[in-house]
């Protein structure tokens, strides 16, 4: 184990942020991320440390990001609040794909490194009235887009591009392959 990627891991992860398998570098290009590697590379030494402080370290299905999970039986107060958060990202997530399709752009802006979607469009698909009633059920407050896009930025959900747009990290590819497999299950 690498000590200084241990202590970037670990201070990514408490903090409940996603590692990716990949990044984009200065070049616009998605590359594999160096700690993504080091816990792929010594998993079962992060697996062991975290499980000792009372986490589990996880995948998503396709194995292309790392996330903690308390292992503690009763939510505290600030565990509550990151179920909020979560509910906030699938929320916002849904619903983003959801306009895009509707808008028959597909799923490509999200994700091409080259396109991603722009600050404003991001304002614009806020502005929609018809999640209205769904942001209002998980508690996304519309005054002001910027805390909500930063916590998906923040965790690394969405990432941005050399543009300034915003494209979809591993776990959101994954969450838009598994909206994908709960459509063609709901067509069936």
């Amino acid at each position: 184990m690498n000590t200084k990627l241990s202590q970037n891991i670990y201070s990514e992860l408490i903090i409940g942020k996603y590692i990716n398998q990949q990044e984009i570098n200065e070049k616009n290009i998605k590359i594999d991320s160096e700690l993504f590697i080091e816990i792929k590379s010594n998993f079962t030494d992060y697996e062991n440390m975290y499980n000792n402080l009372g986490y589990s370290l996880l995948s998503g299905d396709s194995f292309n990001y790392y996330y903690l999970k308390k292992q503690a039986e009763g939510l505290e107060e600030d565990e509550l609040e990151l179920d909020k958060n979560l509910i906030k990202e699938y929320v916002l997530s849904l619903c983003l794909c959801r306009q895009l399709l509707e808008e028959k752009k597909g799923l490509e802006p999200l994700l091409n490194v080259e396109l991603g979607v722009s600050k404003a469009y991001l304002d614009s698909f806020l502005k929609n009235q018809k999640y209205e009633d769904l942001f209002k059920a998980a508690d996304i407050s519309l005054e002001k887009s910027d805390p909500i896009f930063q916590i998906l930025e923040k965790k690394n959900i969405l990432i941005k591009n050399n543009s300034g747009n915003f494209i979809a990290s591993n776990i959101f590819e994954d969450f838009i392959k598994y909206q994908e497999k709960i459509g063609k299950v709901i067509e069936e």
